[in-house]
């Protein structure tokens, strides 16, 4: 997912109120995009720390009965140490199922600290990349950035402002953004909770503390700026503005206003779409499940790479690039498998041999991933195999597989 012409979903952000009356028409504005029935999927991990993290995600399944008429199903991955292969592939599954991603309030920092490097966050941006509508608001989109505000940490305990490292979805476009929600918060009455609570000294501060490629992207509460890959351009939706801080000025627009990507990017700063190296892989990767629907194909170009990942001299900031390409490709490789027709589940007796290579290097990949742990992913293939009536057994000799 390193091409914005290789995504066709959309990323809503916002500000806050992302389950009042007022923000359903945000939230209409973003389904109707969707061409087909409306698969929504709430993700409660921003608030997984929190003794009532069931309420929210009530909460939320009433929000959409009630202003959407449609039923809200929950992605439950609240903590990263104590999930289960079982829990994490029930959570994946209902996001691969989902054409439309929801989540929202609770921590940023704990939101990054669950997400990151994880098949689940690595489900969502597969499921963006495939067509799907992400919506994530106040904590969880703050988490998106490259940057992320430690709010609770600055405003609540008090130490010194700065910046931890964000779950960075849109520099995968080469966006190098600090989105900061709440930006006009007023709650403060007699002292300044602006900036996300911040306040604009201290968020003076921080700025001063971004690299000269960053730009802000502040979100209003009560507004939502959708961000479509296809047309290239943010669209502003609300009873507020979304302000861009860039080196030559600050921008803002309102309800109704967009911009094109480009005032997204610091002046001068190329679009490099998020080049990495072997991204020609990456594509033929792509292209041989997209265009030529050719699994087989696409198994032999990541098995390619997963090979080099093990090969010993290969410098460490290669191996981080091919790491989370690989975790990309696996992510799309489950998508892709959960929306095979069913009527491939099962295949007539001659069909064994013809699809045996195909099934093959789905095996090795699914043993590999196991033998580095990567449970979650390594269920997911299971799980995708399945879907098409390919049945592994374990044994002491190793996995073997049968038509069911």
């Amino acid at each position: 997912m390193h091409h914005l012409n290789h995504t066709t979903g959309s990323l809503t952000l916002i500000g806050s109120g992302e389950m009042t009356p007022g923000m359903a028409r945000a939230h209409r504005r973003v389904m109707s995009q969707v061409t087909s029935d409306i698969v929504p999927a709430f993700l409660d991990t921003p608030a997984g720390f929190e003794l009532n993290h069931e309420a929210i995600s009530a909460k939320a399944v009433d929000y959409f009965a009630e202003q959407f008429q449609l039923k809200l199903g929950i992605a439950s991955f609240t903590n990263t140490k104590q999930a289960t292969p079982l829990s994490m592939e029930t959570a994946m599954q209902t996001l691969r199922r989902a054409n439309y991603i929801f989540a929202g309030p609770g921590s940023p920092t704990y939101t990054v600290r669950q997400l990151r490097n994880t098949p689940v966050f690595e489900t969502i941006a597969a499921k963006l990349g495939a067509g799907a509508h992400v919506v994530f608001a106040s904590a969880a989109a703050l988490a998106l950035g490259r940057h992320t505000l430690p709010v609770y940490e600055i405003y609540k305990v008090g130490a010194d402002p700065h910046w931890t490292d964000g779950l960075d979805l849109l520099g995968r476009f080469s966006f190098d953004l600090a989105i900061v929600p709440h930006w006009n918060n007023n709650s403060g009455g007699s002292h300044d909770t602006s900036r996300c609570f911040i306040g604009k000294p201290r968020f003076e501060a921080l700025q001063a503390q971004l690299s000269a490629s960053t730009v802000v992207l502040g979100i209003d509460e009560y507004t939502a700026c959708l961000i479509s890959f296809a047309e290239k351009r943010v669209e502003v939706l609300g009873a507020g503005q979304v302000t861009l801080l860039r080196s030559d000025r600050a921008y803002a627009f309102g309800n109704g206003e967009s911009f094109g990507f480009e005032l997204l990017r610091q002046p001068n700063m190329p679009d490099t779409h998020g080049h990495f190296a072997h991204e020609e892989t990456y594509d033929a990767f792509r292209h041989a499940l997209d265009d030529d629907t050719n699994p087989a194909s696409a198994l032999g170009y990541l098995h390619g790479l997963m090979s080099l990942q093990a090969q010993a001299g290969t410098p460490s900031h290669s191996l981080a690039q091919l790491d989370l390409m690989i975790r990309e490709m696996v992510a799309w490789l489950a998508v892709w498998l959960e929306y095979q027709p069913t009527a491939a589940a099962t295949p007539a007796p001659t069909a064994q041999a013809s699809i045996a290579p195909c099934v093959n290097l789905l095996v090795d990949l699914r043993t590999q991933l196991r033998a580095s742990k990567q449970w979650a992913l390594a269920d997911a293939v299971r799980h995708g195999l399945a879907n098409l009536g390919v049945v592994i057994e374990d044994t002491p000799n190793g996995a073997r597989w049968k038509l069911g």
